[in-house]
C-alpha cells in the first residue's frame, strides 16, 4: 500500500485532461473548474451537466476516443472511464510522459488520490484513507461539514485581511506571530457560541503573555522607538475586540450557511491612529 504525501496543488489555468464523459467525470470536472483549472475531456459521450459546460465555454471537449497523445502538456490528468482497458490506455500513456495520473477506483494506478474536501471559502479541509474506504472519508466529510459552516470563509477573510494589516504596522516576526494566534483565540470562542456548535479548545487570549512583555529592546534611535510603541499600542488596543453580528433568526447547518458579520474595531481603529 502506497504512503500518501498531503498536499495542495496549484491549478490555475493549467491543463487538465478528463478521460471518460459520465457522472464520474463530471464530479472530477467540477472539482477541477474549482480550482480554476484549464479542462479538456476526452470522451464519445457527455453527461448533461459536462454537455452545458461545454456549450459555455467553460470547458474543452473531444469527442472521439481516448489517444495517447492526449495526456502530452497536461498538468495532470483522470481517467474516469467504465471501460478497463481504456482506463489502463490513460495510466500508459500517462506514466509514458510523465504525468500525474489519478484512475478513478483504482489506487495501485494512481501517483495521486483526490481526498473528500470541505470547502468553507478559502478553508478546504481534506480528508482522505489512502484509498481504504471512500465511503468513510465520505463520512467524515459530512460530520465536518455540520461543524465548519460558511461563517467560517467569512471569518478567514476577515482574519485574512487584519493579518495584512498587522504586518504592515508590526514588524517584529514573533511579535507578529504572537498577535496572529492572539486574533484567532479570540475570534474561535465567540465564532461557536454565535453558531451553537462545539468549539475548538483554545487558550482565552488574555491568558496568553503578552507578545509586547518581551520588547524590550533599549535603543535610542527614535524611528525604532516609535515602531515599538506603535506595536504595543495594537496589541494593548486590541484585546479580544472582536464583534460578531449575526441574523438571530438563522442558525448553522451545513445548507443553510448561517451566517456573520465579523469586525475587529481595535484594529481598524489602531490603523486610523498609525497613519
Amino acid at each position: 500500500m502506497a504512503s500518501y504525501y498531503p498536499v495542495f496543488v496549484n491549478l490555475q489555468g493549467k491543463r487538465c485532461l478528463v478521460v471518460g464523459g459520465g457522472e464520474v467525470a463530471t464530479r472530477k470536472v467540477q472539482g477541477l473548474l474549482e480550482a480554476e483549472a484549464r479542462v479538456v475531456v476526452v470522451s464519445p459521450h457527455l453527461s448533461q451537466p459536462l454537455a452545458d459546460l461545454t456549450a459555455q465555454g467553460l470547458i474543452g471537449f473531444q469527442s472521439r476516443p481516448f489517444r495517447a497523445d492526449d495526456v502530452v502538456d497536461c498538468a495532470l490528468v483522470i481517467g474516469a472511464t467504465d471501460q478497463p482497458e481504456v482506463n489502463m490506455a490513460v495510466y500508459e500513456a500517462a506514466q509514458e510522459h510523465h504525468v500525474w495520473v489519478n484512475i478513478v477506483d483504482t489506487p495501485e494506478a494512481c501517483d495521486f488520490i483526490a481526498p473528500a474536501i470541505v470547502r468553507r471559502g478559502a478553508l478546504q479541509i481534506a480528508i482522505s484513507t489512502g484509498g481504504q474506504s471512500p465511503t468513510l472519508a465520505k463520512r467524515i466529510r459530512m460530520q465536518l461539514e455540520e461543524l465548519y459552516g460558511s461563517e467560517y470563509a467569512r471569518l478567514l477573510e476577515t482574519l485574512g485581511r487584519e493579518r495584512r494589516r498587522i504586518r504592515r504596522l508590526i514588524s517584529n516576526p514573533e511579535l507578529r506571530k504572537a498577535y496572529y494566534e492572539r486574533l484567532v483565540d479570540a475570534a474561535l470562542p465567540k465564532l461557536g457560541r454565535l453558531t451553537s456548535q462545539p468549539c475548538l479548545t483554545v487558550s482565552h487570549p488574555l491568558q496568553r503573555p503578552d507578545p509586547g512583555a518581551e520588547i524590550v529592546d533599549q535603543c535610542d534611535d527614535d524611528q525604532r522607538h516609535q515602531q515599538k510603541s506603535q506595536e504595543l499600542m495594537v496589541v494593548e488596543q486590541t484585546h479580544g475586540q472582536i464583534n460578531f453580528a449575526a441574523n438571530p433568526a438563522s442558525t448553522h447547518h451545513a445548507d443553510n450557511g448561517g451566517s456573520a458579520d465579523i469586525d475587529f474595531p481595535a484594529i481598524q481603529r489602531v490603523g486610523d491612529q498609525l497613519r
